[in-house]
C-alpha cells in the first residue's frame, strides 16, 4: 500500500484532510516486526466493500486501543458523510 506525503505527514489519498505523522503510522512486534498501525489499514479497508475486510474489521475492532477506534470513527464520518455500514458498527463498539 503506498501512501501520499507533504513533508513528515501522510495523507490519505481517498480524503486529504485525513492523515496524521509519518512517525506514528508504524508499530513493532515485540519480534521487532514493523507493521501499519491498524486503525490505518481499516480505513483503507472500509472503501473495498469486499467480505474479507469486513472480517478483519471485526476481528481487529474488539482489541484495537479505545484512541485508534475513535481515530477511525472519525475518519468513516469525515470520508462518509452521508453514511457507510461500518460507521454505526464502530459506533456501537466503542459505547
Amino acid at each position: 500500500m503506498l501512501m501520499e506525503a507533504e513533508g513528515d505527514r501522510w495523507v490519505y489519498r481517498r480524503s486529504p484532510t485525513i492523515g496524521g505523522s509519518i512517525a506514528d503510522m508504524g508499530l513493532t512486534t515485540d519480534a521487532g516486526i514493523p507493521y501499519l498501525a491498524p486503525e490505518i489499514q481499516l480505513l483503507y479497508k472500509s472503501g473495498t466493500g469486499q467480505q474479507k475486510d469486513l472480517d478483519d474489521l471485526t476481528s481487529v475492532l474488539p482489541v484495537l486501543p479505545r484512541q485508534g477506534a475513535e481515530w477511525l470513527l472519525c475518519c468513516l464520518q469525515e470520508q462518509y458523510p452521508t453514511g457507510h455500514p461500518w460507521i454505526a458498527y464502530v459506533a456501537q463498539t466503542l459505547r
